[in-house]
């Protein structure tokens, strides 16, 4: 009587002799001997009993299989061969014996593939995931300058893989229905989906959040403010403001002004006194010449500048 307890040495025996039967069309045989000899308990071992139930149902549904397949089974099966996978460690000490865990659950994936029409949504699944584990097997049997390594384990794998890109030829072929109908856009007019386009942006507008965001925007008029001048006295404050008038300076004097505030960078105390001096005289030539110059235009001219609010110092 064997030991039932060592479930990694049971299974390293076990696959090289599926290994054997079923690539020489003795699947029956396979199946029957891994019914037989190979214990429930792997169903729960950390090592293998992610495959344990693959393996049987490959088995079952396999080429060379005599054993008939109940299709009412096929959603569990389905997320069954979707979910198997082994540890890299499991699956490369498989590979040695000549059968890759990865090249078995992309065979999975391929003959439950086999049994759906193309265009399921569910076959495309396990078509995609089978190639992905051949692909994976496809890299574990070679070696890095790209020479097979484990040789039995490649010609496993190889048919597969080719099996289940024809697959995935099939399904890139199929005409794909659209999710959504477009005729309800495109069979009205352009008139109708512009006048409904600009009622929805008029009624966005009118929203209180709309006019809320845009009242932080409004700019206020300052020319109402006055100008202040502090008077300390007693430990107290008083602030009295004159009615600011509005001076017609030139553009030649701004930029002169402008201009010296700029050169003061970096300068010293001293320097930067200067050149405020300066501009506020400059600001009092240039007013001086504009008053001068107003004094020379005609009555009818002052007078519709006074009305329009335009003082001239």
């Amino acid at each position: 009587h064997y030991g039932e307890k060592d479930i990694i040495g049971l299974y390293h025996i076990f696959v090289q002799i599926v290994r054997v039967l079923k690539w020489n069309g003795q699947v029956d045989k396979a199946r029957e001997a891994f019914i037989k000899f190979v214990p429930d308990a792997a169903n729960s071992h950390f090592a293998v009993g992610s495959i344990h139930k693959p393996m049987g149902l490959l088995l079952q549904i396999c080429e060379g299989s005599s054993h008939p397949y109940d299709m009412d089974h096929m959603p569990e099966d389905i997320e069954l061969a979707l979910a198997c996978d082994v540890s890299d460690m499991t699956d490369n000490n498989f590979t040695g014996d000549g059968w890759s865990m990865k090249s078995m659950a992309a065979e999975l994936c391929m003959h439950l593939a086999r049994r759906i029409d193309a265009g399921n949504a569910a076959r495309e699944r396990l078509i995609d995931r089978g190639i992905m584990m051949a692909t994976v097997a496809q890299q574990r049997v070679k070696a890095s300058n790209g020479m097979v390594k484990h040789v039995l384990a490649y010609e496993a794998n190889r048919d597969i893989h080719k099996a289940l890109l024809l697959l995935a030829n099939e399904e890139i072929d199929i005409d794909r229905n659209v999710i959504y109908n477009a005729s309800n856009i495109t069979g009205r007019s352009p008139l109708i989906n512009r006048k409904e386009s600009m009622s929805e942006l008029k009624s966005s507008m009118k929203s209180k959040t709309t006019l809320a965001f845009a009242n932080k925007f409004n700019v206020k008029d300052d020319t109402s403010k006055t100008n202040g001048s502090t008077a300390h006295s007693n430990g107290s404050s008083a602030k009295s403001s004159v009615p600011s008038t509005p001076l017609l300076i030139s553009v030649a004097a701004k930029k002169k002004v402008a201009f010296s505030h700029l050169s003061s960078f970096g300068s010293n105390g001293s320097a930067s006194k200067q050149s405020s001096h300066h501009s506020h005289e400059s600001i009092k030539e240039s007013s001086s010449k504009i008053s001068h110059e107003s004094s020379h235009l005609p009555e009818s001219v002052i007078d519709s500048q006074k009305c329009n609010g335009a003082g001239v110092v």
